[in-house]
């Protein structure tokens, strides 16, 4: 049954590509959607982009261990997009760019810290593209879906039709996907609540104590820095501002923002509910699989179960898709191919090939990164904090400052990254246990206190200059 809903969803999609790619002929088309997003269309793309394997795998998955702390990620993101309906989007779109990475030009006059940001950009969203990938895996393994080739075919798909059709094809399909997901996964949630699942008052008792869950204390901590991470994210991630720079005005940027954070919290409990109710239920949760599909298997159907796979499909898709979008136009805009995107029709062509070509190879490395990994979440969030590291501080001044120096940029780059990945290798090799938190707070304290640093430097070297002169 699931296979035959799943075939003639990759056919779907395959068939969206195929049309849409006879409507691109430029880069702008391309990676976005000829600037022409309205209101609707960026509200349900940003909306799928999110609602992913991460929200609902990984927020069960943490749920069912820390119980209502589970719900973090969801609430870090829905802050992310207010902060950013509030002001933030608006002003990301006023930039008329393609690259969250182009602001390191545009604003500091750097081509280096450019490209730099660039690639740390496309490698943190490999990293999230390889944990939609191993969201898939597991639950294929629920399904009883072994076989490696399987998963493969569903992965071509997902490429090929991102590939054919740019983000004007992975804003269709996400519509769809979107009003499939939240329509299947919700009744299934009113369904559960009804015939036999854990009531709200059974989950507000178990709630009220975290009984049978991790300590307030060792949950609070744990999830806190997925909080933070999500709500920093949406604020600079490439997958997340190719949507606001495709935006027809700033008003509508600001509006979709707003939007997608009041929907994505209005979702947020429901896989917060399957995960806690698998613990309240003592469900075993064999290994490898899903927590949120496992206690969906308990509590309906083979059909309902079903629907629900081709749904926790299409979340995964809508994730995925973005990402492969965001990757290749980091690669394609920020390195070799730097044509205007009002190019002239041969060069647009070439470099229409040239981003096409990007996205495939970026799809089949991300897919071979994901058979390294296991937690979801733990992917995620890792793949996040190199990110925010580096760059949400020199990001965060460019949207808040009209004085900005490149030393203070490269100063608070290169000190975000480098205290990051110096507490993940003394955390490796056991000289020092980091926690989760302390690899958000430092970094980006370090990064904040090397962009002073390197403004005080800038100053200095500029205060020289003029007496000198």
């Amino acid at each position: 049954m699931f296979v035959s809903m799943f075939v003639a969803l990759g056919l779907f999609y395959l068939i969206i590509g195929v049309s849409v790619s006879k409507k691109i002929s430029t880069i702008k088309d391309y990676f976005l959607a000829g600037r022409d997003l309205g209101l609707g269309p960026l509200t349900f793309t940003l909306v799928a982009t999110q609602i992913g394997g991460g929200m609902l795998l990984g927020s069960a998955d943490a749920a069912y261990r820390d119980g209502y702390f589970g719900i973090f990620y969801s609430v870090g993101m829905s802050v992310g997009f207010l902060l950013l309906g509030f002001g933030l989007a608006s002003k990301l779109r006023q930039f008329e760019i393609v690259t969250t990475a182009q602001l390191f030009e545009l604003k500091y006059g750097s081509t280096f810290l450019r490209k730099v940001a660039s690639v740390i950009s496309a490698v943190s969203m490999m990293g999230i593209f390889a944990a939609q990938v191993v969201a898939s895996r597991l639950l294929f393994n629920v399904l009883g879906i072994g076989n490696e080739s399987f998963l493969i075919l569903f992965w071509v798909f997902v490429i090929i039709y991102t590939v054919m059709g740019g983000l004007k094809a992975v804003v269709i399909t996400d519509i769809f996907q979107v009003i499939f997901l939240v329509s299947i996964v919700s009744g299934v949630f009113v369904y559960s609540l009804f015939n036999g699942g854990i009531s709200i008052s059974s989950l507000g008792s178990a709630t009220a104590n975290q009984a049978g869950f991790a300590s307030f204390g060792s949950a609070f901590t744990k999830q806190l820095p997925v909080l933070l991470t999500a709500a920093i994210y949406p604020l600079f991630g490439q997958d997340l501002t190719q949507r606001f720079f495709a935006a027809r005005t700033k008003k509508i940027a600001a509006l979709g923002a707003i939007l997608a954070g009041v929907v994505i919290i209005g979702f947020a409990f429901v896989p917060v509910y399957f995960g806690m109710a698998a613990k309240i239920m003592n469900l075993t949760i064999p290994a490898n699989t899903s927590v949120f599909y496992s206690v969906i298997g308990a509590l309906t159907n083979d059909f309902i179960l079903a629907l629900v796979g081709c749904a926790l499909i299409a979340a995964i898709t809508s994730t995925a898709d973005s990402l492969l979008c965001g990757i290749s136009s980091n690669v394609v805009q920020d390195f070799g191919c730097l044509l205007p995107l009002g190019c002239e029709v041969e060069g647009a062509k070439r470099t229409l090939l040239v981003s096409k070509i990007t996205t495939l190879i970026s799809g089949v490395i991300g897919v071979l990164i994901a058979y390294f990994s296991k937690d979801i979440l733990s992917v995620m969030c890792q793949s996040y904090g190199v990110l925010i590291s580096a760059l949400f501080v020199p990001v965060l001044f460019c949207l808040i400052s009209k004085k900005l120096k490149k030393e203070a940029a490269f100063a608070s780059l290169f000190a975000g990254a480098a205290s990051f990945f110096l507490i993940k290798l003394l955390s490796l090799y056991g000289v020092y246990a980091a926690s989760e938190l302390m690899l958000v707070v430092v970094p980006v304290a370090v990064s904040f206190v090397g962009y002073v640093f390197g403004a005080f430097i800038g100053q200095s070297q500029l205060d020289n200059l003029q007496e000198n002169s």
